[in-house]
């Protein structure tokens, strides 16, 4: 493997190299801080788990922190999977949610991006009242479920039709 430092220019990794540094997978959450919810820029958020307690004896235990953390996040890192992650425990209905997060480095900033310099500050009024009539007539309340993505379910029944046609190779 290789790691390009410079244009042009790379450093070959070997795999010793690579387990020199891999961290090894705990499955231990390490929470270091704890925050308001709202400190987190949605923009970091990656994936989110649900967590769920090792057993019967560990539910009281799950039910009390996701009681205490109420408007909370705890944020710390994993390591799973020979990498490691930072990640924010959020509680969420009968238990916490761990959402994998970006880290600052992997997050470009608006001012970084080049072609949002040509958008203008100023704006004529009516053009801003006529965006906002036309946003209205599409207003309404989430529904989630009324989103699909037509692309997974062309596949699956693709996949479908060939299982039940068994042109399986």
């Amino acid at each position: 493997k290789g790691y390009e430092f410079s244009k042009g220019r790379y450093v070959t990794v070997t795999e010793d190299d690579l387990s020199k540094v891999r961290p090894e997978s705990t499955r231990l959450i390490n929470l270091t801080q704890f925050t308001t919810v709202d400190q987190i820029d949605p923009i970091y958020f990656e994936r989110p788990y649900y967590l769920a307690p090792d057993g019967n004896v560990a539910a009281e235990a799950f039910a009390v922190i996701r009681e205490g953390m109420q408007g909370k996040a705890g944020i710390g890192k994993l390591a799973l999977y020979g990498r490691e992650y930072i990640v924010a425990v959020q509680p969420r209905e009968k238990g916490p949610v761990m959402y994998t997060l970006r880290s600052a480095d992997e997050v470009r900033s608006m001012s970084a991006i080049e072609e949002l310099e040509a958008v203008p500050a100023k704006l004529k009024p009516e053009e801003v009242k006529l965006a906002q009539q036309v946003i209205g007539t599409f207003e309404g309340d989430l529904d989630i479920k009324s989103f699909h993505d037509s692309y997974q379910e062309g596949l699956r029944k693709l996949v479908d039709a060939k299982v039940a046609g068994e042109e399986i190779v």
